[in-house]
């Protein structure tokens, strides 16, 4: 995850989505075949990219300098949204903080 974001400054990240048993131990990553996501700080949302293969579990977030400075300064929720045909669900959530 981005633990910070500089505003007016590019980042290019890829991160892998994992699915968890019911106490919390990875699994395996999530296949993501089909899907597409996004990474969200609050109410803005970026595309992220699924990665080939998709059973992989692995999306990329480049956000350029116009993206970071849409962002208001300091602890932000972000999370990874993950749409597969009409399913809505929510990944990873955790602070960022956005800085100047």
């Amino acid at each position: 995850m981005i633990p910070e974001i500089k505003r007016h400054y590019s980042y290019l990240t890829s991160v892998e989505i994992s699915e968890t048993d019911s106490s919390g131990v990875v699994i395996n990553a999530m296949d993501l075949t089909g899907s597409s996501a996004w990474f969200v700080v609050e109410e803005k949302e970026f595309q992220a990219v699924v990665a080939t293969p998709p059973t992989l579990g692995q999306v990329s977030i480049d956000m350029t300098p116009v993206d970071t400075a849409t962002l208001d300064r300091g602890r932000r929720s972000a999370w990874f949204k993950v749409v597969v045909g009409g399913e809505t669900n929510y990944y990873g959530e955790h602070f960022v903080e956005v800085v100047d």
